[in-house]
């Protein structure tokens, strides 16, 4: 399966959200082991997935059976923690199985059957913690990358991790309907939130509520810049439009470098925005006297370099590339460019 067992029950607090943070990340009073028959058959299918995750996919029989199993333990209403935990294995049986409409109609029940095991004050972390346990790290140690990269074959909002994300936002929304600042705070921290588990689908959600309600916040540099992160992949129109607005918002010294950086890297993507690139680093260039950020100086050379090579400037580009070399030295990345430049020059 996804994550090497059919169910991880337990969200370590180490995942937790920053919005609660005495909230208890477990599902509490669930004993898993609501059927013996259920968990027989959950404890040998683990244990051949274990021995051998090769042909853990051939099982079909095996997940069938437990799935059968677990679907009169998902149906119970006197006992929602252990319904919540028998929905959570149930959607990761049909995913084994390829059935994903199954699979994604089993995690959202489970989403909503969390209602039931935590209080009002906790659902944001419970779901923020759902959500953040769907990227990685994973039981089985597979690396957090892997179902990052994987996360892009989903279409926009539809990764189970976004759909946990969408349930801690509405949490949120419920919780603060009568304190505003305190909303306020809990979306800028979600657009703002640095780890790579809080997918750039929240981040855009948050954001957009923050334009629609709280303004004032979503025009602050640090929340717009934050903002745009989310935004390269999917818009660069919108990204370059909000690092622009935070530029203009006069953002302080210590802030100024990373979003003109992230801004050149935007404009560095299309030939078409090359004389908003030059004028970009002419900004950055100054910041490189600092240790602190010769990095972003050094990175946004390189781009601009193969900007001018892509609009099919060559003298441009090699000047810029000779430039590189006697300000940073010699490497692999600028090496490649300088030929590929060299070789398409007439």
């Amino acid at each position: 399966t996804e994550r090497g067992h059919i169910a991880n029950l337990e969200f370590p607090a180490s995942q937790s959200a920053p919005y609660h943070a005495n909230a208890e990340l477990k599902i509490r009073d669930v004993t898993p082991v609501a059927s013996e028959a259920a968990v027989t058959l959950l404890t040998r299918l683990n244990r051949a997935i274990e021995s051998d995750p090769a042909r853990a996919a051939t099982y079909t029989d095996r997940f069938r059976e437990l799935a059968d199993a677990l679907k009169p333990l998902a149906a119970q209403t006197d006992t929602p923690g252990a319904a919540a935990a028998a929905l959570w294995m149930l959607s990761e049986c049909h995913r084994a199985q390829g059935q994903f409409r199954a699979a994604d109609a089993a995690f959202d029940a489970y989403l909503a059957a969390l209602r039931n095991v935590y209080n009002h004050s906790e659902l944001p972390d419970a779901y923020a913690a759902v959500a953040r346990s769907l990227i990685g790290p994973t039981p089985n140690g597979s690396p957090t990358v892997t179902e990052l990269i994987r996360s892009h074959t989903f279409a926009d909002g539809t990764h189970p991790a976004d759909r946990a994300w969408q349930a801690c936002l509405a949490a949120l929304a419920d919780l603060h309907a009568a304190a505003p600042q305190e909303y306020e705070a809990a979306l800028c921290a979600t657009v703002k939130d640095s780890g790579i588990r809080c997918t750039p689908c929240a981040k855009r959600l948050a954001y957009a509520t923050l334009e629609q309600q709280f303004p004032a916040a979503a025009s602050r540099p640090d929340v717009a810049s934050a903002a745009a992160k989310a935004f390269a992949r999917s818009d660069t129109e919108k990204a370059t439009a909000l690092l622009t607005g935070a530029l203009a918002a006069s953002p302080s010294d210590a802030e100024k470098p990373s979003i003109l950086f992230n801004l050149l890297m935007e404009q560095s993507k299309s030939v078409d925005t090359l004389e908003q690139a030059q004028a970009t680093y002419d900004q950055l260039a100054p910041f490189g006297s600092d240790r602190k950020y010769a990095s972003l100086t050094k990175t946004g050379l390189w781009h601009l370099a193969d900007l001018y090579h892509r609009a099919g400037k060559p003298e441009t580009a090699l000047a810029l590339v000779q430039q590189y070399v006697s300000t940073y030295g010699s490497d692999d990345f600028i090496d490649r460019l300088s030929a590929r430049v060299r070789a398409e020059k007439p």
